[in-house]
């Protein structure tokens, strides 16, 4: 008895591990439990990040990785994302907001490229790293909430998806009071061609624990590339905030509300 309840427990362990496999719609799944390599991609799954450490913690599934100011860490976008269509889903728990340009966000998400910039100086070289995005998930305070600096930001912050357009601006959907400080969310963020009166038109949509909080329809031409690169936590020249990050995984479709409710209650 006690050899075959091993196994059952084995058999679990391994179909649980490989569920992401069998899913044709999956591209990409990290869940931190093992560390930063993605568990499943259809890419390289391989992650680069710099010397400084990261902290794992206890989360609703497993493990999360704790991302803060100095924590640089990066995936390759080559068929782990697909820019025509897609869903970016993950669970976040903000902890502290950091200042960019003056708007407290934590920047959870992003697709896009990095150069290193060299400015010769007359004693030396300053080296600058500088990014550019084509898809970004953040959520953030306005300062028209805010007028006055503090220190500390709590409560409800929006939560925004940005994403490149060909004419080099930029697109923004926007989820007013969606993301509680300290507390864990899901987010989904699917983007996709829909037909509508026998025509194709983009949409984008933004859900929060399941529910859809914003929607908007796409130009008829976005980005067709974002970029070499996927950045957990990347701000220019340092990461956006402190923030848990767990079960990150990249879809090749655009899920429907009934799909990313069930991804939320875990079906």
């Amino acid at each position: 008895m006690k050899r075959l309840a091993f196994l059952l427990i084995y058999l679990t362990v391994i179909l649980l591990s490989h569920a992401g496999a069998d899913d044709k719609k999956l591209l990409f799944h990290v869940s931190f439990n093992k560390g930063l390599d993605a568990d499943f991609s259809r890419g390289n799954g391989k992650a680069t990040c710099n010397d400084e450490a990261f902290t794992f913690v206890e989360s609703i599934y497993g493990k999360a990785v704790k991302i803060n100011y100095l924590n640089l860490l990066r995936y390759e976008t080559e068929n782990n994302i697909n820019p025509q269509h897609g869903t970016i889903e993950m669970w976040v728990k903000p902890l502290i907001y950091s200042q960019n340009q003056g708007i407290p966000q934590c920047d959870f998400f992003s697709a896009g490229d990095m150069e290193t910039i060299e400015n010769k100086l007359s004693d030396g070289i300053l080296r600058q790293v500088s990014y550019k995005d084509k898809l970004t998930i953040f959520s953030g305070f306005p300062v028209i909430r805010n007028p006055y600096p503090v220190r500390t930001y709590e409560g409800l912050s929006d939560l925004n998806a940005n994403l490149a357009l060909e004419n080099n601006k930029t697109f923004n959907l926007l989820a007013p009071l969606s993301v509680i400080s300290r507390q864990w969310t899901h987010i989904a963020f699917s983007w996709g061609k829909t037909e509508k009166d026998g025509k194709n038109i983009g949409k984008c949509r933004l859900y929060r624990n399941g529910k859809l909080v914003a929607e908007l329809p796409l130009p008829e031409k976005w980005s067709d590339s974002f970029g070499k690169f996927i950045f957990i936590g990347k701000g220019n020249a340092r990461s956006n905030g402190i923030f848990l990050i767990d079960e990150l995984k990249i879809y090749d479709t655009a899920l429907d509300a009934s799909q990313v409710e069930k991804l939320y209650s875990g079906e």
